[in-house]
């Protein structure tokens, strides 16, 4: 992978710790993002599609948001 953010795993850790009450889990997936990528990801962590977020495709990104099979955008 290229540069992965040294304070990453340390801030995922403290916010697990900070809401006791929710999980959060950090997982590295290499690949270049796309509706086959989400998908493998979605069964190597058994997480429905519908669960997963997205933050912003882009104006030029090459697939549709219907491709990734009910992900969330968060805006």
């Amino acid at each position: 992978m290229k540069h992965i953010p040294s304070e990453l795993h340390p801030n995922t850790r403290l916010l697990d710790e900070a809401f006791p009450t929710i999980t959060v889990d950090l997982a590295f997936v290499q690949g270049t993002f796309g509706p086959t990528l989400v998908e493998a990801t979605s069964r190597t962590l058994d997480i429905p599609c519908t669960r997963m977020c997205v933050v912003h495709l882009g104006r030029h990104h090459p697939w549709s948001l219907g491709d990734y099979g009910g992900v969330r955008v968060l805006m």
